[in-house]
């Protein structure tokens, strides 16, 4: 036999107890227990206060890396902008970043604006940083960096093996504070 369970088929209830588990008869005659989660749960010792306690925890430290992750596509959003129509008072919709960029420098501030009344114009990394001049590229290293860290944390664990997990650690919330 090549020793796959790709045939595995359903058995007799082994025992004499009526409500003995249902037992799955394999290629290798091997007898497989079919648990649902409460019973799972109830044989890995149940769900106490410890297990309270590090749900609270787990869930406290990644509520900020979650609101991070899920807005990054409002931190990088371009902004609605308005431009001047050449010798007008009137503004309307800029066709795109040279209509308010030369050379890599913003144009004088009275030819344009941020239309902040518009559903998708926020107050950003965009608008707080004057990127409107800056490559595409650029704007999306700011979200990418964060996910690199995490790419570096997990090789960064690796080492509390080596060093210790104290080391690490402090090393760690040091990065973090200097970010």
């Amino acid at each position: 036999k090549d020793g796959n369970f790709s045939q595995e088929k359903p058995s007799k209830n082994h025992g004499d107890n009526e409500g003995s588990k249902p037992l799955i008869q394999s290629e290798l005659s091997q007898d497989i227990e079919i648990y649902d989660i409460d019973e799972m749960l109830e044989k890995a010792g149940g769900f106490g206060r410890m297990q309270l306690l590090m749900l609270i925890a787990v869930t406290i430290c990644y509520q900020g890396v979650g609101f991070y992750i899920y807005s990054l596509s409002f931190l990088e959003l371009v902004p609605k902008l308005m431009c001047r129509v050449p010798g007008t008072d009137t503004f309307e919709k800029c066709a795109d970043k040279s209509d308010i960029c030369q050379d890599g420098k913003l144009i004088d501030r009275n030819n344009w604006y941020v239309d902040y009344n518009d559903g998708e114009s926020f107050h950003n990394w965009m608008t707080d940083r004057e990127l409107y001049c800056d490559s595409s590229l650029l704007i999306g290293l700011f979200g990418s960096v964060y996910f690199l860290g995490f790419a570096i944390c997990g090789i960064l664990l690796k080492q509390a093996d080596k060093y210790g997990r104290k080391k690490i650690l402090i090393f760690g919330l040091f990065v973090q504070i200097g970010c």
